[in-house]
């Protein structure tokens, strides 16, 4: 069943409280762009949890942007966060841009840039800080002596670290840290690819391209080299899902979103924000 700001009415509600597990994705940072070659956008906080849910309460959800890439050297912005009851994931942070300032923190971190004139550092995840974390740092920046140019970072990804360039002569573009599962419902939350590198998956951006929305992945990297030039990519807006006892379930939510019977289940995706009833 999936309807779009449309509200079900509740048949079956449970009369008593009931527990559910949940999943939060932050929307992911965009890729950056730099006077080289810039780093990936970190994928969104990635959190799960349960809760007691009480009958006829309403639960609002909120999902967060993916950040917008951009074609100038400022860095880009961070992801939106998403909720659920104020339950909070954080947005990615983006990658960075050569000759502004910097790859930016968030849920995973953004990837660093390098150039013929030098490298910068990936940003930190779990930003701000959660236990156990939402995400992973983002790649640094490499400069090349040997070749006089740089490489850059991955952004960092809700299963591990955005990659940073070997060293010479084992040098590359590096790549985007890797996403995460959840209930087999995934996989979510991918570091996006530094400019000519590797995404993490889970639908993180390419090269310059957008990541796929409501994965909460990170968008790829632009570049500036030769006299060619390309955008970061957008990050992935977040996404919000409830696995519900089927028994419990109350079918009564607004937003868009879709449920998904599996076994003694219901997975209730949000790609949008909207509200629960218990």
């Amino acid at each position: 069943m999936s309807g779009v700001l449309a509200l079900f009415s509740g048949i079956n509600a449970g009369a008593l409280p009931y527990n559910i597990d949940y999943l939060v994705v932050g929307g992911g940072g965009a890729g950056g762009y730099a006077a080289g070659y810039a780093g990936g956008g970190g994928a969104g906080g990635f959190r799960s949890d349960v809760k007691t849910i009480e009958p006829n309460t309403v639960y609002v959800v909120t999902i967060g942007a993916g950040a917008a890439g951009r074609n100038t050297t400022g860095g880009s912005v961070r992801g939106g966060a998403s909720s659920f009851d104020g339950f909070e994931s954080a947005g990615g942070g983006s990658g960075d841009a050569t000759g502004g300032c910097c790859a930016q923190s968030g849920g995973s971190g953004g990837g660093g840039s390098g150039s013929s004139v030098g490298a910068y550092p990936g940003a930190a995840g779990n930003s701000p800080a959660t236990s156990p974390s939402q995400g992973y740092p983002g790649g640094n920046g490499a400069y090349i002596p040997e070749l006089a140019t740089g490489r850059p970072g991955g952004g960092g990804g809700a299963g591990g670290a955005g990659r940073s360039s070997p060293p010479y002569p084992n040098h590359d573009y590096g790549a985007g840290g890797p996403g995460a599962d959840w209930n087999s419902q995934g996989p979510f939350a991918g570091g996006g690819a530094p400019a000519f590198g590797s995404s993490g998956g889970s639908g993180a951006g390419g090269t310059a391209s957008p990541a796929t929305a409501n994965t909460g992945s990170g968008g790829g990297g632009g570049y500036s080299v030769g006299g060619s030039s390309a955008a970061g990519g957008n990050g992935g807006s977040g996404v919000v899902i409830l696995k519900i006892p089927a028994s419990d379930y109350s079918r009564t939510y607004t937003g868009p979103a879709t449920a998904t019977p599996s076994g003694d289940y219901v997975y209730l995706k949000f790609t949008g924000s909207g509200s629960y009833t218990g």
